[in-house]
């Protein structure tokens, strides 16, 4: 597989986090697209549904207002959304290119 098109030299660092519009919590300063999908890196199907899951539980928390998950949401909906992040990061790390660095965001 070919890595994303790149328009800058240096170390590849995606960073993994969660923005409003958009499915995928990854993001590769250094492309020519930024914004990426697991097909970019060609994570399995077990990661792309495990990222799917940690969206959904993100976009039932957040407060588009802040940008955050709510503060009013029940403690065991936090619990289970830094579980499936923490989750994330860890197979994200396990199945990137050994040439790029993943910090979560």
């Amino acid at each position: 597989m070919e890595p994303p098109t790149r328009r800058a030299q240096g170390p590849r660092v995606l960073r993994v986090f969660f923005d409003h519009c958009h499915q995928w919590p990854l993001w590769e300063s250094g492309t020519e697209q930024y914004a990426m999908e697991p097909s970019d890196y060609g994570f399995s199907d077990e990661l792309t549904e495990l990222l799917r899951r940690w969206h959904a539980a993100w976009e039932s928390l957040v407060d588009f207002d802040v940008g955050q998950p709510a503060a009013a949401a029940a403690q065991q909906d936090h619990d289970e959304l830094r579980s499936l992040r923490r989750q994330a990061i860890a197979v994200i790390s396990c199945e990137v290119p050994a040439d790029v660095e993943v910090r979560a965001g």
